[in-house]
């Protein structure tokens, strides 16, 4: 996925979805945000938004091994 900024405010445009993250991710394999946020060329804290919101749909799930790390199971 190709970023392109916008010429009103410099700023990148958004045109991705939960769904791009979705997309890349097998079922019951374990992910971490970066690896996820590299693979479909996404900013990590865009990443990181759409993950909690498909961990809030039930469509992934959300381990904390420690205080610092989240990782991310597509449970369907």
């Amino acid at each position: 996925m190709e970023r392109t900024r916008s010429t009103k405010n410099g700023r990148f445009d958004n045109d991705s979805s939960p769904h791009d993250i979705l997309e890349v991710m097998e079922p019951d394999e374990i992910y971490s945000t970066s690896a996820l946020a590299d693979k479909t060329d996404i900013a990590q804290r865009t990443t990181r938004k759409y993950l909690d919101t498909l961990a809030e749909q039930g469509r992934v799930e959300k381990q904390k091994p420690n205080a610092t790390t989240a990782i991310w199971i597509r449970r369907d």
